[in-house]
């Protein structure tokens, strides 16, 4: 699993806006958060800006991780 569930949801950021954020489906957003499919490193990237995390914030598996939106 990944934190990119919980980090979307502490932005309040709804699935349609992260997937407009990111540049794919919501049936995207859906498999990553799910743990279904992986992003690729371009899509990875774009992750990581949409939502202002690093990359151990967002797919850290030991642990989950707290964020403070500014």
């Amino acid at each position: 699993m990944n934190n990119l569930k919980q980090i979307r949801l502490l932005l309040n950021l709804t699935i349609e806006k992260a997937a407009q954020m990111i540049g794919v489906t919501t049936r995207t957003i859906i498999n990553w958060e799910q743990g279904k499919t992986f992003p690729s490193i371009p899509e990875v990237d774009k992750i990581l800006e949409a939502y202002e995390v690093s990359y151990e914030e967002a797919f850290r598996t030991d642990e989950i991780v707290q964020i403070n939106p500014d």
